[in-house]
């Protein structure tokens, strides 16, 4: 799924503004929390197309890259005399390393300062060659070495991936991932939303929960904790204080900062995830209810009577003014309605007035018969 991913309209415009970098002539440096989705290094050199010969290296600290001016002349420039100087400003001169962008995986906190330093002056000595003439380098520094990029400058340029995510690409991410996926349209709708507000910018969430039954996807608690473990959420109080954007424990999203619900759920707070869940089952199920509630008004309109005095004393005067509960209480017990309409509006209510005191819904209401059928089959 790292395709489509990076084809989502957020994620997109991240590869967009890094390969423009590119195009201008500017070397770039990634930073990235720890489990970033893959796929990004390919999404970028499709991008790109044909204008670069692109190169993957993996720096390894035994192969003595963290000489970065020698290991590039050994690699790139094989005719350099021994004696020559070598550095940044020579190396950009030779005919042999021009048209190239380098990918460099691996650097860690021993690697990372000589290449820091190497492309402080790489970046100057770059506006001595033209933008198509240049080697250009793509540097991702994941964890806690994406807090510690060169300066940006005319040559040089930093992205940092966050807050690129909002709930309308995990919405369409989710989609794709239940599609085919044999379910009433209403509980898909509320399982999409679900997963997108559990997973909130993190696709490997949405793939976990989508890949789970019914009874995991509403209840996500015991899958989030493993998610935890496995990333080393768990680590104490001491492991914790290294929490943040980071480590992939936290993110802005729609312009509001979160933690991850993987973080929460290892922490206990039942109460921030469950907010998460309302606020999925709110999107979707008061405007059904809405909906259901005018079908049952216009299906009725001959049977429920106004005005109809509220057990607080209010008299609602207009028909289309009657709730869900006021409809209840007049079709209770009317023969022209069908057993299975007065359940349907029973569990409405029960939706309404739970969802209305900020409470999760129980499956079970949800997945009853009446109301995934809907009072005219509108619910399937």
């Amino acid at each position: 799924m790292s395709r489509l991913w990076w084809q989502l309209p957020g994620p997109s415009r991240f590869v967009a503004r890094i390969i423009q970098d590119l195009r201008d002539g500017k070397n770039t440096v990634l930073c990235l929390p720890e489990h970033t989705p893959e796929g990004l290094a390919g999404t970028i050199r499709s991008g790109l197309g044909d204008e670069w010969s692109w190169y993957t290296f993996q720096v390894q600290e035994d192969a003595g890259v963290v000489d970065p001016i020698h290991w590039l002349f050994a690699r790139f420039v094989s005719h350099a005399r021994p004696d020559a100087l070598w550095n940044a400003g020579t190396l950009v001169t030779e005919d042999v390393f021009a048209g190239k962008l380098l990918w460099l995986d691996g650097l860690t906190p021993h690697t990372w300062p000589a290449w820091k330093d190497f492309l402080k002056d790489y970046e100057h000595a770059c506006r001595s060659r033209s933008v198509f003439e240049r080697t250009l380098f793509c540097i991702p520094l994941v964890g806690t070495l994406a807090h510690d990029p060169p300066a940006e400058d005319i040559c040089l340029s930093h992205h940092y991936w966050q807050g690129h995510v909002d709930l309308l690409d995990m919405f369409v991410f989710t989609a794709v991932l239940l599609e085919g996926k044999p379910m009433p349209d209403l509980l898909k709708r509320v399982v999409i939303a679900l997963i997108a507000h559990v997973a909130l910018w993190d696709p490997l969430v949405s793939e976990y929960l989508a890949r789970e039954n019914l009874q995991t996807i509403f209840a996500p608690t015991p899958l989030l904790q493993e998610i935890a473990k496995e990333r080393g959420w768990d680590e104490g109080d001491e492991g914790l204080s290294l929490s943040g954007w980071h480590r992939g424990m936290q993110d802005m999203v729609d312009g509001t900062a979160k933690e991850h619900s993987a973080l929460l759920a290892m922490r206990h707070d039942t109460r921030a995830l469950q907010r998460r869940i309302w606020n999925a089952e709110v999107g979707v199920l008061l405007p059904f209810v809405e909906e259901q509630r005018q079908d049952i008004l216009a299906r009725f309109a001959g049977v429920l009577g106004v005005p109809f005095l509220t057990r607080f004393g209010e008299a609602i005067t207009d028909i289309r003014d009657l709730e869900i509960g006021h409809i209840e209480s007049q079709l209770a017990n009317h023969p022209a309605v069908s057993n299975s309409v007065r359940q349907l509006i029973t569990q409405l209510r029960k939706i309404r007035n739970a969802l209305s005191h900020l409470e999760s819904l129980d499956p079970a209401l949800l997945l009853s018969g009446e109301v995934l059928r809907g009072l005219n089959g509108k619910g399937t």
